[in-house]
């Protein structure tokens, strides 16, 4: 069975190499190494093409800058083998990754995931994700409590079947690059049946501060990811969406959190970007009943007492105020882009 290891890579000429050699160092052979050069300004599209002149297993695309989902999605069409896997340009692999994987399949298997090592500056944790065996049948809210799946519903450290994505055309969205992960595995589990789990850590995740995930998008991009997640689950999660709506403390905490955090971006991006007071308010009128509720749940987490008031004004329609609060509040602290 040919594996492909799909790549996106952006600007990670720092990493690359690291990520590269932890995938043809691999003990299981049989795969196909999907680079996809996402618009590089740096050395990254020169790194991949020289991999791809010392081994023909490696192949790599270059294309004009689109986001990680885009960059995802060629490699999916381009690629060849009987099962996904996806990497991260700045992560790295164990030898054992790809062969405790296959190791795994069977003719029923849909799927493969282990937990990870998450690495950050000065320490490892080990993410674990138990050793058992899931079957589709079953309710959808135990399905999403054995899994964890707003733990583990990132794309990385998983085995997908080709043949799956293919014929339900399971995409990454391309409109935003947050959360897209967690969209596409939802997408892929909801045609899924039988999903083997491993107990054991192969991928390396790093957490590093230069990532996406730490610069800030413009409001839409949120509000519209938030409202795409909202939307999956409603549509083939029902029972899961329900339950989310009844106690934050519950089963889907981590999911509600997802959410929660998502539109706390959307209002804080707001503040980091040249809107004026019009375009600020009316930004903030795209939220809706379940978004209110979604912040109410959550709301008693946020510490900062300022932001919780602006956050209540909110909640209740009082737009105005609320704006007041969180523009003096970003103003004061020097986050406001004039």
């Amino acid at each position: 069975m040919i594996v492909s290891v799909i790549i996106p890579v952006y600007n990670s000429e720092q990493y690359l190499r690291a990520c590269i050699d932890s995938v043809l160092e691999q003990s299981y052979t049989d795969f196909e190494l999907l680079l996809i050069n996402d618009g590089s300004t740096d050395s990254s599209g020169k790194i991949c093409d020289e991999y791809a002149l010392e081994d023909a297993r490696v192949k790599v695309f270059h294309k004009e800058n689109g986001g990680v989902s885009s960059a995802r999605n060629l490699g999916i069409s381009k690629s060849k083998g009987d099962w996904i896997t996806f990497v991260d340009s700045d992560d790295r692999i164990l030898p054992q990754f790809l062969a405790e994987l296959i190791g795994q399949v069977d003719p029923d298997t849909d799927a493969v995931m282990q937990g990870f090592k998450r690495i950050n500056k000065d320490k490892e944790i080990l993410v674990d994700c138990g050793n058992h065996i899931l079957m589709r049948e079953i309710n959808n809210v135990f399905l999403f409590e054995e899994l964890r799946i707003f733990d583990f519903g990132f794309v990385a450290s998983k085995l997908y079947k080709k043949s799956i994505v293919d014929n339900f055309s399971i995409l990454f969205p391309e409109q935003t690059s947050h959360a897209e992960d967690l969209i596409f595995f939802l997408e892929y589990l909801f045609y899924s049946n039988k999903i083997r789990i491993q107990q054991i850590h192969n991928y390396e995740y790093c957490n590093r501060g230069d990532s996406l995930t730490s610069t800030f998008q413009k409001p839409e991009v949120y509000y519209y990811q938030y409202n795409l997640l909202k939307e999956v689950l409603k549509e083939k999660y029902p029972e899961v969406y329900g339950d989310l709506h009844k106690n934050s403390e519950k089963k889907f905490k981590s999911l509600g959190q997802v959410q929660f955090a998502t539109l706390l971006k959307f209002l804080k991006s707001i503040y980091f970007h040249k809107y004026d007071k019009v375009d600020r308010i009316n930004a903030m009128k795209m939220l809706q009943k379940d978004d209110f509720f979604i912040i109410l749940l959550y709301l008693h987490q946020i510490k900062n007492p300022v932001l919780k008031l602006a956050y209540k004004l909110i909640i209740k329609c009082e737009f105005i105020q609320g704006d007041f609060v969180l523009y003096n509040y970003y103003k004061l602290v020097n986050k406001v882009r004039k």
